[in-house]
Order: structure tokens, then C-alpha cells, then sequence
């Protein structure tokens, strides 16, 4: 059944903290939940194609929802892990001892990466937070563990702010060629590419950028 709700400023309105309460930010905040009011998924962009494959998804889990062959649970795990209905942990756990293909067992891996990409920008709320995230990043790429799913852009845009706070002209590029690989398979990201590009000019060229820029950099902003 289709829900909508309008958020309004009518005080008597009995739901003025639904759409925080549902984990919205903005207008307008789409979300699939259950009779129960729990949020079940929420579709990737605002498209027709994003809402009705949504849709589709969670009719296959629930279609595999009490199905005990080996199958049918893998299926149901990646299924409620690739909506984010799942932690990876989690469905680590439950997978435990099952037969995985090379596939799935990168899959799994990659969605430990992005919990933990995710977990670390949990509640920032600071500039010196959100370098210290970076700093953070930095690590997990020193040792391997750099996400390719879907908290790649937040990973290389953190380590973006941190190499720029550092003045580190080299990692910032190298930030500004993975999003441009990120943008390739999704334009929404595009637009990010250019701000990150116009970034990496003033970086190398301080001379270039605009007066207050300037200012910024020769008192080390």
C-alpha cells in the first residue's frame, strides 16, 4: 500500500518527526517499509526504474523469506545485504560454513569494507572530525582495503579533504582519478568531479585561485 505524507508546519500535525524519525534529510525521502511502520529499503536515486527495481527485490526476498535449503539462504543473505537490509558482519555470520563462489565471497568482502568506510563517518560532525576519518582512510588503503562498492565516493572525497588540508597535491589527484572512474559508471558524481578538479588547479597553481583563496592558504587555511 502506498504511504505518502506531507511534512508540514501545522502544529497539530501528529507526525511532525516522521521523516527524521524514518532516516530522512531532505525532500522528498523515499522509503519502502512494512504494516508496521519499520523502513525496510530505500531506492537508490529518485527514478522510476531506482523505485520499481526496489520493489521487485524485496518481492524476492520475501519470496525466499523461510526457505531452509542452502540455496535459497545464500540467495536470501546477499539479497537483504545488497538492499542494506543486512550488516556484512552479519551476514558473514550467517553464511558461515556455506559453499561461496569466488564472486560472492568478493562481495562479501567488499561489503565488510564499506560497513567499515561507513562506520568511521558515523555521527562526524567537525572538520577536525572529518580529517581525522581521512587520516583514518588513509590506513585502510595502506593496507589493501579500499572499497569499490557503494561508500567508494565518500571514501576517496574524506581522503580528498584530508591530502587538501595537507596540501598533498599528489593524493588529491589520485582522488580526483578514482571519483572520475566513480562518475564514468554513475554521472551523478560528475558534478563533484569538477568541483574536485577546480580544487586540484588551486592547489597547484595558489597563485591562480581566487583573493580570498589566496588569503586562506598564506595564513595555512
Amino acid at each position: 500500500m502506498l504511504f505518502c505524507h506531507i511534512t508540514s508546519q501545522v502544529s497539530t500535525d501528529p507526525y511532525q518527526k516522521l521523516l527524521s524519525e524514518k532516516g530522512g534529510r531532505g525532500f522528498p525521502h523515499l522509503v519502502f517499509m512494512d504494516a508496521e511502520g519499520t523502513v525496510l529499503a530505500s531506492p537508490a536515486d529518485r527514478t522510476v526504474a531506482s523505485f520499481m527495481k526496489t520493489n521487485t527485490e524485496l518481492k524476492r526476498i520475501a519470496d525466499l523469506q523461510g526457505k531452509t535449503d542452502p540455496a535459497s539462504v545464500t540467495a536470501l543473505v546477499f539479497a537483504k545485504l545488497d538492499m542494506g537490509m543486512m550488516k556484512a558482519a552479519d551476514a558473514k555470520e550467517k553464511l558461515s560454513g556455506m559453499t561461496l563462489t569466488p564472486a560472492q565471497v568478493a562481495t562479501l568482502e567488499s561489503a565488510m569494507i564499506d560497513d567499515e568506510v561507513n562506520a568511521a563517518r558515523a555521527n562526524v560532525r567537525t572538520r577536525d572530525e572529518m580529517l581525522a576519518v581521512g587520516d583514518t582512510y588513509l590506513e585502510m588503503k595502506a593496507k589493501g582495503r579500499v572499497p569499490t562498492g557503494k561508500s567508494a565516493p565518500m571514501f576517496w572525497g574524506t581522503i580528498a579533504t584530508t591530502a587538501e588540508s595537507k596540501k598533498d597535491v599528489a593524493l588529491f589527484e589520485e582522488c580526483v582519478t578514482q571519483m572520475k572512474k566513480i562518475a564514468a559508471a554513475d554521472p551523478r558524481y560528475a558534478r563533484s568531479v569538477e568541483a574536485m578538479e577546480t580544487r586540484l588547479k588551486s592547489m597547484k597553481d595558489p597563485k591562480g585561485a581566487p583573493p580570498e583563496k589566496q588569503a586562506k592558504r598564506l595564513n595555512g587555511g
